[in-house]
C-alpha cells in the first residue's frame, strides 16, 4: 500500500512539473523586430511621406514560437551616395529562466555578393529572467565593417541588405524574409 501511495505522489509531482513547464513554454517568447531606413548626409531619415522617390521602411519580426513570421511592405529603397542605411533593432524577451546572448548582424552586399558594409550588436540580458527589452541602431556605411575601415561614398550599384539573428553560437537565421534592394542615385 505504501508503494502505491509513493507512486501516486511521484506521478502527481511529475504531472505538476510538466504542466507548469508547458504553461511557461507557451508564455515564453523571444521577439526581434527590424526596421530598415535610409538616412541622407544631413541626418534626415527618408520616409514615404517625406520623399517622392520609392523610399520606404521595411519592417520584419521573427517569433520563433510562432514559426518566424514577418511582414514586408516594399523592398526597394533609394540611397544618396553620402547616405547611411539605418537598421533599428528592437527586442522583447519574456520569461527565461535565462536569455541567450543574441547577435544581430546587418550587412550590405553589392551586386556581386561582396559585403561592403557591416555592423553587429550583441543583446546580452545578463541576469534578467522575466523581461528583457531594448533597442539598438546599426549603421551601414560603405567601406565600414565592424567599426573598422573608412567611410566612402556609395558607388552606383544595387545593394542587398541582409539582417540576421543568432542565439549564442547557433547558426544565424534571416530576420528579413526577402532581400532589401538599395539603389544609389548619383
Amino acid at each position: 500500500m505504501k508503494r502505491i501511495g509513493i507512486g501516486v505522489l511521484l506521478l502527481v509531482v511529475v504531472g505538476i512539473v510538466f504542466s507548469t513547464e508547458s504553461i511557461l513554454a507557451g508564455l515564453r517568447k523571444r521577439d526581434v523586430f527590424v526596421n530598415v531606413q535610409i538616412q541622407d548626409a544631413k541626418g534626415v531619415i527618408a520616409t514615404e511621406a517625406a520623399t517622392a522617390a520609392p523610399t520606404t521602411t521595411v519592417n520584419a519580426g521573427a517569433t520563433p514560437a510562432a514559426g518566424a513570421t514577418a511582414v514586408v511592405k516594399i523592398t526597394t529603397l533609394t540611397l544618396d551616395p553620402d547616405g547611411t542605411v539605418v537598421v533599428q533593432a528592437r527586442w522583447t524577451y519574456k520569461i527565461g529562466p535565462t536569455f541567450p546572448i543574441t547577435t544581430i548582424r546587418a550587412q550590405a552586399l553589392n551586386s556581386t555578393g561582396v559585403v561592403v558594409a557591416d555592423d553587429l550588436y550583441k543583446i546580452n540580458c545578463g541576469t534578467d529572467s522575466l523581461d528583457c527589452t531594448g533597442n539598438h541602431t546599426l549603421m551601414l556605411n560603405y567601406g565600414v565593417q565592424n567599426s573598422q575601415g573608412t567611410r566612402t561614398p556609395w558607388p552606383a550599384d544595387d545593394y542587398t541588405i541582409k539582417v540576421t539573428r543568432s542565439y549564442g553560437d547557433l547558426k544565424a537565421t534571416d530576420l528579413l524574409p526577402q532581400a532589401v534592394t538599395v539603389h544609389v542615385v548619383q
